[in-house]
Order: structure tokens, then sequence, then C-alpha cells
């Protein structure tokens, strides 16, 4: 495997007031990292609809422990990858993949296919307890 040039580890509570934090963090790595705006405010993007899936659907009430959000911001001559984990209820992708593309898109199914849209690559794990994404975007150094 390549070795990371600088990897950024964030570890939170799983709650919308932490993911200006995140957002920051990836935009920090982006600009350190040479990336263009675009592909920043992209990655941003999917890093805000990745946390948000976690923090409304990972955690329902009544859910035992802490809920906690693990992110990483990896950077790489350009590339850019992020990694959001959590230790939630897990979800199925492919139960989400299958309601977008049979034309049944509703508002709170779409944050996977967002993220599909503005990254090269988008892998899902979903062991047993919770999830994790992990999504890349190459770029030009500016």
């Amino acid at each position: 495997p390549r070795e990371r040039a600088g990897t950024v580890h964030l570890t939170l509570r799983a709650s919308l007031e932490n993911l200006a934090l995140v957002r920051l963090a990836v935009g920090a790595v982006a600009a350190i990292g040479g990336a263009p705006p675009d592909v920043a405010a992209d990655l941003k993007l999917a890093v805000t609809e990745a946390c948000t899936n976690s923090v409304q659907h990972a955690y329902p009430d009544g859910f035992a422990g802490e809920p906690r959000l693990t992110v990483g911001v990896s950077l790489l001559p350009g590339v850019l990858t992020v990694d959001v984990a959590d230790e939630g209820v897990g979800f199925d992708p492919d139960r989400v993949s299958l309601v977008v593309h049979e034309g049944e898109q509703r508002e709170h199914c779409m944050g996977l296919p967002i993220i599909w849209a503005v990254t090269d690559t988008l892998d899902v794990y979903c062991p047993e307890r919770g999830a994790r994404l992990v999504f890349s975007r190459s770029f030009t150094r500016l």
C-alpha cells in the first residue's frame, strides 16, 4: 500500500453541531494539498452528507452508548481521501442503491448518490455493527 503523505483523524460525538469542524478539517487539508476550490467544495459536500447520514440514521432513539463519529482526511499528491465511520446500527447499501436506481429518489435517500456524484471513488463497508464510507477525489494541484 502507498504511504499516506498526511492524515488528520477526528473522533467526535455524532451530532450536527460537529459538522462545521469536520468541514473545516477537509477544507484545511484540501488547501494544504493545493486542491482547487471546486474539489474542496465537493469533498466538503460529500463529508457533510456522510456525517449527516450517520448522525440522523446510525443512532436511533434508545441506542445504548455514546454516539461517535470517526473521520479521517488523508492527502497524497493529487488525491484527497475521506474516511467516515460510525458504530451505529448500520444499513444495507444495496437497499439504498435500489431505491435510487429504480427512480424512487426521496430526499432522505440522496446522501450516497450525492457522494457518488462528486467523488471519483466511493467504497461502502457495513460490518455487523456500524458503517464506513471511504471516498476520494483526484485533482491537479494549483
